[in-house]
């Protein structure tokens, strides 16, 4: 109803959709039997009326230089189809991506070496020599102790400084909603180089893709695991109960192996590995 309201802002974002199904110019006279279809041709294909082309291939350009990485950008655009107008850039996020944009190979480990396994993942990655693993078992979680276990996942990272380590817990990570997960803040989390969401009968870990918290890991170039045991998903629960604690606590476990651990994540074949060394 607005675009018809306004024949100039038709006549430059619309074309016209015939009764046999192909597109034409939009004219004054609009039958029954056709459809208006946006399609912002005129300004894709001419700068007479906004030179909007040359704009986005240079902001994306530039934006992608600085950034060092592939972005996707929300904009908007302001004009009078005179060719004058403003452009607004309202948002840059780096795209799920990681400098090994290789093939990752995830080699045969042997079963007692495997920490846990997903089949559903993004992006793509290797890490080694990751020496410490913060735990947080699903039944050592409820709402009444969310955010006491936030806060000792945070005073860990703390403590962690600049050691890289995994964090695995069930949920979303970072939720502002409990029942969904751990209620961190990133800044309680900076130092995890990858982080695993488990999927329990209360939590599932779906939840993360596209939130903003998800997109500072993205940014971070922090490797993502869901793991969904009902879906195919392994978690050796033995092998981390098993483990001494080296920080004082009932529901949070640091996990220290001086061999290490190694990090597999291909999205080419879907599919997530965390193993001893």
């Amino acid at each position: 109803d607005e675009i018809k309201q306004d024949r100039n802002d038709m006549h430059l974002a619309c074309n016209t959709l015939k009764e046999n199904q192909y597109l034409v110019p939009t004219s004054k006279r609009i039958s029954a039997s056709e459809r208006i279809v946006p399609t912002f041709d005129k300004i894709l294909t001419s700068e007479r009326y906004f030179p909007f082309v040359p704009i986005i291939k240079n902001a994306l350009v530039a934006l992608e230089e600085y950034s060092g990485t592939p972005i996707d950008i929300e904009f908007a655009i302001d004009f009078d189809g005179s060719g004058n107008g403003r452009f607004y850039l309202l948002q840059l996020r780096a795209l799920v991506g990681r400098p090994e944009h290789r093939k990752i190979k995830i080699p045969r480990i042997p079963d007692e070496k495997i920490v846990l396994k997903s089949s559903n993942v993004l992006g793509n990655g290797f890490r080694y020599n990751i020496q410490h693993l913060v735990y947080v078992p699903p039944e050592n979680y409820s709402l009444e102790n969310s955010y006491a276990i936030a806060r000792e996942i945070g005073k860990i990272n703390e403590i962690l400084g600049r050691q890289r380590y995994i964090l695995v817990g069930p949920g979303r990570w970072g939720t502002s909603s409990p029942e969904l997960g751990v209620p961190v803040e990133y800044s309680e989390i900076s130092n995890a180089v990858v982080i695993v969401e488990l999927s329990t009968n209360n939590t599932d870990p779906e939840l993360s893709y596209g939130t903003h918290f998800f997109g500072d890991l993205i940014a971070s170039k922090t490797l993502y695991i869901p793991v969904f045991v009902e879906r195919g998903g392994e978690i050796n629960k033995r092998f981390l109960d098993d483990q001494p604690n080296k920080f004082n606590s009932k529901y949070v476990k640091l996990i220290t192996i001086k061999s290490g651990f190694k990090v597999y994540v291909s999205g080419e074949k879907d599919t997530g590995l965390i193993c001893i060394q």
